[in-house]
């Protein structure tokens, strides 16, 4: 770091001004040199006194005893010019503070302070199109027009600050250059800048003074003690030109970064206000600043630490420890400071200490009230003797401080008692008027500026080699950390039977840490690595990669090695029956002669190398003889060849590897599994002679390493004698298959039936076996289905018929083939979502995601304990509940959370979630919906996968749902997800990646979020007796198969009987329909469109009815048990249902009406002209013959109305 440190300072060119100091001007002066003209009476010129300067480029005029507001206003004017024009701040000149006095820059207003170069020593290509701009509050981020990764070198005017950092956006390392005392000039950019910088910010820069104010922005309190800066509690407010008012991001996250980088009158930013206080009002840990610490360093703002606390330095301490660790950006060390007054004098400890910042004392008072010390020791009133005394403590505090230069600023806290106040009301103590006349000299020393650490350099990882024997390529993936800090990155290759590394291609490296892929020429067996140069120029490498066929095949060949070249041999079966551990534990017993199992093992049934199952191991044992580590032994022919693979994550090739002795003494290393974090594949032939005990070792197994898809394979001269022994090997492993399965045993039958077939290969019966467990994985699926199929049938929804016989077979499991099973599965699950085509029901679950837990009912299970609160889990926010209790006794005992919802829209609903939990502590958590006394629940969560780091967070959550139910209209129900201990096994979870640790109990522990409603709009009617109904819905609906809509027709002529004809356009919304369903059974009426307002009257000879609470009429005729009944007695209506109000207003039946009747009763039939009583509310004439039967007005003979009466012929 020292010879790092020495090549930037080497770097730095500068234009060093000389200084000229006079006490007052009385005559005309040119200021042509370079030179900071310095004037040190308050009263700078006589009348006669003017000041022109000509050099615009580097002199300046000092005014060092007046503040910036007074020269603008008092002395500007009349006395300062710039090549022979007034002098005019912001136009052609900049007026700024000097430490106590003022500064005055001949700068236009248009100038630009940077510029940056192509090449070193300023050659190349040069631009300076750069401002004060900002981007939201953040750096900017360059173009190619403004050297985007081609900066070699850069000049900075005097009066300014840039930011530069590495990535775009502001992002990457980053670090602050400044111009206080003359024009920076960087010659040549450290290593970490060269051609690497993307985004920039330019500020200006303000030479503050040491001294300043806390906690107060006031213009009179800090005009009073002739403060230059301060802050508040907030962003602030503009103080200049007499002061800098810095921003204070108090706490994560605010005021926000962006809102704090947006400031342009500072180019500071003070951070999280004592986060390890934890009386504090945010108290926040560690983890939590650092969080948010990368957006601080994005606005390329001077950053000042988090504040101290003297009773949390430990706090301090891991937080800066943090950020140099990662190359981070933090310039400053912010103290507050409440000591007795002998602490005030050992600055270079504290500078030393926490990583050689200059320090910032944000906050300092002679005592602390809290400790009764210092000022606060006896009384705390503002008497004369108290000022006095405060007064004579400061002016010793206060000379330690300013003539320390490891102390950047500090500002007193005027906010305590009032014994310590320095202004009380308006005015200043005794005390402050010492303050006020201390003269404290410029802030910012250059010498002890901090430069931020080099960011910490990896090695690339994780390489794979993959063989295409088609292509005869080799494809190589790695990460690589560092991005664009490596100075090169190159492909190494190690030929099968050489021992010499070739570079064979170099890379183009990506700016961002990434994954790399490859492809390069190569064979089976030939070594790779990836070989990189750092920013350190430090030489690293990858693992070394074996390139392996992944795809091998029985009877595929295989180069091996020989003495004297290589040879080609064909691969034989699998010795290792289960090296897939796709039958579980079936062959394997631990070191100990054990079974595998919990808490050491578990198959995890996805997630392998090639999507499948593997072996996650937990323990850790350096014994060959404990039940944490599996030491097998496979007894090899000798003098043959053999063929040696596996997957494997995590792995140590010093503990995870095969081996071959003479006897379980392994000498000779066969296969090693590589030093990787992500899945990959080796493979090595070899030959034993003697040495033909093959020992497969595990040991050490660190508590996270995962293995699978393990081989080992005869290799023979010939083809056929290859594939003779993979159909030996594959019958054994058919075998072990049977034993497994227990689960679905027909699957063993047909199996057997196959691989009895004539012709069969040995590839053909693994595929076989693989279908089989396909089968075995499903079958939950089907359970699944159940409720859903049911409703299906009981509703007789679309594809009922179809979904019912494919449901039937595949739950009697009546097919001929493991494939037809899964086909058969895979149409009924597509036709069940045909049937139920649901939709997210919007904004009805409050908080689905527990951003907050507002709506939810939270630990309404019987157990309150453990840890039950809203948290983040795989990338989710999500509602926790851990268990803190064993499992005996209390099987019973759940934790849960529960929503209420209230007026639902009517349909059919299933409440759908995510959820997880970690490895080994899955039991019964489950998804519910509550209707009435229905109660569904979800299929409980299958995998626990939070710890496992080879998931995506994605892939952690499972995705469970409830079986669907009925909703009436403005119906409620209640969500929510429950767990309990039934089912749990105690111990049975350790720590990932810790073989030390001790079970804690969780097991039964869930997570639960992103709850959604799926949503079918249906309407549920009961037909009657009959298998009739009527139906008025706000919607369009469509009716179900097997049910029919009609509409009335008309009346027949004695009144006997209602004709109904079926409708064949499209329903209306709010429109009432007659329907024929099966007798007695419900149907669903599917449900679209938008809502009508209200239901329809006397349409289709109807009045329709919504959500009512009303009886029917008296006179009234409602449809029941298949006839047309009079109401004589009233009765509550049903709702979404229609009736005929008055069965007179329905229109005739023709004659000789053919069309569907349905018979009515209880209306009066007429049998006379007597009988007949005229409509007064009709609005046509009604005709009758005089048998009193209704007829059309054309009708033949005598016809009666209410108007005239004739005879037609």
């Amino acid at each position: 770091m020292l010879s790092f440190v020495i090549s930037i300072m080497a770097s730095v060119m500068a234009w060093a001004n000389t200084v000229a100091t006079v006490s007052q001007v009385s005559t005309a002066v040119t200021v042509a040199d370079d030179v900071d003209y310095v004037i040190t009476s308050a009263t700078p010129f006589t009348d006669n006194g003017r000041v022109d300067i000509t050099n615009t480029e580097h002199a300046v005029v000092i005014v060092a005893s007046v503040r910036p507001s007074v020269v603008i206003s008092s002395w500007l004017r009349g006395h300062v010019y710039v090549n022979g024009a007034q002098a005019v701040n912001g136009t052609n000149c900049q007026v700024k503070m000097y430490a106590h006095g003022t500064i005055i820059m001949p700068y236009a207003s248009n100038i630009k302070p940077l510029t940056v170069y192509s090449e070193t020593n300023f050659g190349g290509t040069a631009v300076n199109d750069f401002g004060l701009e900002n981007s939201g509050g953040y750096m900017n981020t360059l173009t190619d027009a403004k050297l985007n990764n081609k900066i070699r070198s850069f000049k900075l005017k005097r009066g300014y600050m840039v930011t530069f950092s590495t990535r775009a956006e502001g992002r990457g390392y980053s670090r602050c250059f400044i111009a206080d005392k003359e024009d920076l000039e960087i010659a040549n950019l450290p290593t970490v800048l060269d051609r690497r910088i993307s985004s920039y910010r330019v500020f200006q820069w303000y030479d503050a003074q040491k001294k300043g104010l806390a906690s107060d922005t006031r213009e009179h309190e800090n005009s009073l003690i002739t403060s230059s800066w301060c802050y508040s509690w907030g962003l602030g407010e503009s103080r200049l030109p007499d002061a800098e008012c810095v921003p204070n991001h108090i706490y994560e996250d605010w005021p926000s970064s962006a809102d704090c980088g947006g400031v342009t009158y500072s180019c500071h930013m003070k951070t999280n206000n004592e986060p390890g206080n934890a009386s504090d009002d945010h108290p926040q840990s560690v983890e939590t600043v650092l969080a948010n610490w990368e957006n601080l360093m994005r606005t390329g703002m001077r950053l000042c630490s988090e504040s101290s606390h003297d009773g949390s330095m430990s706090h301090l301490k891991a937080f800066i420890d943090s950020v140099d660790a990662r190359g981070w950006r933090c310039d400053l060390l912010d103290l507050h400071c409440y000591w007795p007054s002998g602490n005030f004098n050992n600055w270079k400890y504290y500078y030393d200490t926490y990583g050689g910042r200059p320090i910032w004392i944000s906050e300092w008072v002679w005592g602390a009230s809290w400790n009764n010390n210092g000022i606060f020791a006896t009384d705390r009133t503002y008497s004369k003797e108290n000022q006095q005394k405060n007064a004579d403590e400061l002016k010793k505090i206060i000379p330690n401080i300013n003539n320390s230069p490891y102390v950047e600023r500090y500002a007193y806290w005027n906010s305590e008692a009032d014994c310590s106040k320095i202004i009380k009301d308006g005015e200043l103590s005794i005390a402050g008027e010492y303050y006020a006349g201390v003269e404290s000299g410029l802030a910012y020393n250059r010498d002890y500026e901090k430069i931020p650490n080099t960011p910490p350099q990896y090695d690339p990882s994780d390489l794979t080699a993959s063989y295409d024997k088609v292509s005869g390529k080799v494809t190589l993936e790695w990460r690589d950390a560092n991005g664009e800090y490596n100075q090169s990155m190159e492909v190494q290759c190690k030929k099968a039977g050489t021992t010499k590394w070739t570079t064979v291609m170099t890379v183009a490296q990506q700016e961002l840490p990434a994954g790399y892929k490859e492809s390069v020429d190569g064979v089976d067996g030939d070594k790779f690595r990836i070989r990189i140069i750092d920013l350190r120029g430090k030489e690293r490498m990858t693992n070394e990669a074996t390139a392996v066929n992944e795809n091998l095949e029985f009877g595929d060949g295989v180069t091996v090695v020989t003495g004297d070249g290589s040879k080609t041999m064909y691969l034989g079966g699998n010795i290792l029956a289960n090296g897939s551990f796709d039958l579980g534990f079936k062959d394997w017993t631990n070191a100990a002669g054990g079974a595998l199992d919990a808490p050491y093992y578990q198959v995890v049934p996805k997630g392998g190398i090639d999507g499948g199952a593997y072996l996650q191991c937990y323990g850790s044992s350096m014994s060959k003889t404990d039940a944490q580590s599996i030491v097998r032994y496979v007894t090899l022919e000798k003098n043959a060849s053999y063929y040696a693979a596996g997957a494997s994550c995590n792995t140590n090739p010093s503990y995870q590897r095969f081996v071959s002795g003479t006897s379980t003494i392994g000498v000779n290393r066969r296969l090693e599994f590589p030093e990787v974090s992500k899945w990959a594949k080796v493979g090595s032939a070899f030959t034993v002679t003697t040495d033909n005990v093959l020992g497969i070792n595990l040991t050490n197994l660190g508590g996270k390493v995962m293995i699978g898809n393990l081989m080992v394979a005869r290799l023979f001269d010939t083809r056929d004698e290859a594939l003779a022994d993979a159909m030996e090997c594959e019958l054994k492993r058919f075998g072990m298959f049977k034993e497994y399965n227990t689960f679905m045993p027909r699957l063993n039958t047909i199996l057997q039936s196959y691989v009895e077939e004539s012709g069969v290969t040995a590839t053909e019966i693994e595929a076989a076996i693989k279908t089989a467990l396909q089968c075995i994985r499903q079958r939950t699926a089907v359970d699944s289905l159940a409720a859903d199929v049911q409703l299906i049938k009981d509703c007789n929804l679309a594809g009922a018929s179809r979904i019912s016989e494919l449901y039937d077979a595949v739950k009697n499991f009546t097919q001929t083939s493991a494939a037809g099973y899964l086909e058969d599965l895979a149409a009924l699950k597509a036709l069940v979502a045909q049937a139920l085509p649901a939709a997210t029901a919007e904004g009805v679950i409050s908080n689905p995601d527990f951003s907050s837990t507002v709506g939810w009912s939270v630990k309404s299970g019987t157990y309150t304990g453990g840890d039950q609160s809203a948290t983040t889990q795989a990338g989710k926010k999500c509602w926790n509940a851990w268990w803190n209790i064993g499992a005996a006794g209390n099987e019973n005992q759940t934790m849960a959370v529960r929503q209420s919802l209230t007026n639902l829209d009517g349909g059919l609903y299933a409440l759908e979630c995510k959820a997880s939990t970690q490895h080994l502590c899955e039991n019964d958590q489950h998804a519910y919906i509550v209707v009435g006394e229905d109660s569904l629940a979800s299929q409980p969560l299958r995998y626990g996968l939070l710890d496992l780091p080879n998931f995506t967070d994605a892939e952690k959550w499972n995705t469970l749902t409830t079986p669907f139910v009925y909703i009436a209209p403005k119906g409620s129900a209640a969500i929510g997800f429950e767990g309990s201990k039934n089912g749990a096994k105690d111990k049975q979870w350790m720590r990932y990646g810790e073989p030390a640790s001790a079970g804690d109990n969780r097991e039964g522990w869930w997570c639960a979020t992103d709850f959604v409603l799926r949503h079918i709009p249906m309407q549920l009617c009961t037909a009657d007796a009959e298998g009739w109904g009527t139906v008025c819905t706000p919607y369009v609906i469509s009716a179900p198969e097997g049910v029919t809509l009609y509409k009335i027709a008309g009346l027949s002529a004695d009144s006997l009987y209602i004709g109904i004809e079926e409708v064949t356009e499209e329903t209306v919304a709010g429109t009432p329909y007659i329907y024929k369903a099966q007798p007695s059974r419900n149907v669903l009426f599917y449900e679209s469109g938008s809502a009508a307002s209200y239901a329809k009257t006397n349409v289709n000879g109807l009045r329709g009815i919504f959500q009512t609470s009303a009886k029917y009429p008296l006179n009234a005729v409602v449809l029941t048990d298949g006839k047309w009944k009079l109401v004589t007695e009233r009765y509550p209506i049903v709702s979404y249902t229609g009736y005929i109000t008055k069965v007179e207003n329905l229109p005739m039946l023709p004659d000789g009406w053919t069309g569907l009747t349905l018979p009515t009763e209880g209306i009066a039939k007429p049998t006379g002209v007597g009988q007949v009583q005229a409509d007064a509310a009709a609005k046509e004439a009604r005709f009758y013959n005089l048998a009193g039967q209704r007829v059309k007005p054309d009708a033949a003979g005598i016809i009666v109305t209410d108007k005239v009466k004739g005879v037609r012929k």
